[in-house]
C-alpha cells in the first residue's frame, strides 16, 4: 500500500478535503429508532461511521481522534490507536487499518493475517471489558469490504451505522478534485472533469457498479440489507454535533463542542485555487443528466435528509453559472513529496 499525506493530523492512503457549507439545519428525529431498539439491549454500543469518501470524515476523525479524545474516552467509548492498528494509515485516520482486516481479496496473506489478528485483539479486549466503540473510517465503503465478516466481529455491541450524504453532483465532483490534485500516480487522474466524467462512469456510480467506492445510497443500502441501524446524516454545518450529541449521544464531549467557538467555520484540507491555461466545462446534455440523477438519488435518501428538486435545481444552477462544473484543461504541475 502507498502512503500518502491526509489530514492535517494523520497520514494515510487517502487525501481527502472537505469544507462544511454553513447551512444552519438541525435533525431532531433521526437518531429515535436508535434510542427504541437499545432500550431493552444491554450489550454495549458501538457507532460505526462509514464514510462515504468526500463526506466529511477527515472533519469528524479530527475532532474524534485528536481534539475530542480525551472527552470520548471519559465519557466511556474506545477509540483504536496506532499501537492497536500498526500499518499504512496513522493518527486520525488509524481505525482504516481496522477496515482493511475486513476485505476480500487481499494480494499480501501475511499482512493480511497480521490485520486480522489486530482486529482479533481489539475487538477481544474490549469485549471482555464490556466498552462502548467509535470507529470511523471512509475504507468501511469500499464495495470488497465483507460485510456479514464484521458484523459478526461487532456482534458483542449494540452497532449502529452512520452514512453522510450531500448531492450526488458535489460529490462526484469533489472526487474528481481528489483525483485530478493528487500528487500519486496511482491515484492521479490528467482527464479534466468533463472527461472524466462520462456517462458510464456517472450511471455506474448511480448503479453501484464502479470498481471501487459506494456513494451514500448504496452504501446505507448494502448496511441495511445486512440487518444494520444505520442513520444517515446531511453534510451540513450541524454535522459534528449531529453525530457527537445525536447519534453517539456522548455528554461531555457534546459540552465541549457547545463550549467550542466557530467550529461551523472550521475547514478540514481546504485546497488553494490553482490557475489554469485552459478551463473546459461539462456541456448542457451532461449537465441535465447529472442533475436528473442527483434528484433521483436524493429522493432515495430518507427524507430528514433530502435538500429536494426545487432547491437541488436551484442549487444546481447557481454552480453551472460560477463555473462550478468546470475544471483546469489539464492537472497542475505539482511537486511530489
Amino acid at each position: 500500500f502507498m502512503v500518502s499525506v491526509g489530514a492535517k493530523f494523520g497520514v494515510c492512503i487517502f487525501v481527502i478535503g472537505v469544507t462544511v457549507p454553513l447551512v444552519l439545519v438541525a435533525h431532531g428525529t433521526p437518531f429515535a429508532q436508535w434510542t427504541i431498539s437499545a432500550a431493552g439491549d444491554d450489550r454495549p454500543r458501538a457507532v460505526l461511521h462509514v464514510g462515504p469518501l468526500k463526506c466529511a470524515s477527515s472533519f469528524l476523525q479530527t475532532w474524534m481522534h485528536i481534539k475530542l479524545r480525551d472527552d470520548m474516552e471519559n465519557d466511556g467509548f474506545a477509540l483504536p490507536s496506532d499501537a492497536d492498528f500498526p500499518g499504512p494509515c496513522h493518527g486520525d485516520k488509524v481505525t482504516a487499518n481496522l477496515a482493511l482486516s475486513f476485505m476480500d481479496g487481499q494480494a499480501d496473506e501475511e499482512i493480511s493475517m497480521m490485520w486480522w489478528s489486530n482486529a482479533t485483539q481489539f475487538f477481544n479486549r474490549y469485549r471482555r471489558e464490556q466498552k462502548s466503540l467509535v470507529l470511523s473510517s471512509e475504507v468501511f465503503s469500499k464495495r470488497t469490504l465483507n460485510v456479514q465478516l464484521l458484523q459478526s466481529s461487532l456482534a458483542p455491541w449494540n452497532t449502529h451505522v452512520v452514512v453522510v450524504y450531500r448531492p450526488f453532483y458535489d460529490w462526484v465532483v469533489s472526487l474528481h478534485n481528489a483525483g485530478f490534485f493528487s500528487r500519486l500516480p496511482w491515484r492521479h487522474t490528467s482527464q479534466p472533469l468533463t472527461e472524466w466524467l462520462t456517462l458510464d462512469r456517472m450511471y455506474g456510480f448511480m448503479s453501484d457498479s464502479d470498481d471501487r467506492f459506494l456513494f451514500s445510497v448504496g452504501l446505507r443500502n448494502k448496511f441495511l440489507a445486512n440487518g444494520f441501524n444505520v442513520t444517515v446524516l446531511a453534510l451540513i454545518s450541524s454535522l459534528i454535533f449531529d453525530f457527537f450529541c445525536g447519534v453517539v449521544g456522548a455528554s461531555r464531549t457534546c459540552q465541549h463542542l457547545r463550549g467550542t467557538p466557530n467550529i461551523t467555520k472550521q475547514k478540514q484540507n481546504a485546497r488553494k485555487t490553482v490557475p489554469c491555461r485552459v478551463t473546459l466545462c461539462m456541456l448542457p446534455d451532461k449537465l441535465d443528466r447529472l442533475l436528473n440523477l442527483s434528484v433521483q438519488l436524493d429522493g432515495a435518501m430518507p427524507v430528514e435528509v433530502q435538500r429536494g428538486e426545487s432547491l437541488l435545481h436551484e442549487d444546481f444552477g447557481e454552480k453551472v453559472r460560477s463555473k462550478y462544473f468546470c475544471s483546469c484543461g489539464e492537472a497542475p504541475v505539482t511537486k511530489r513529496r
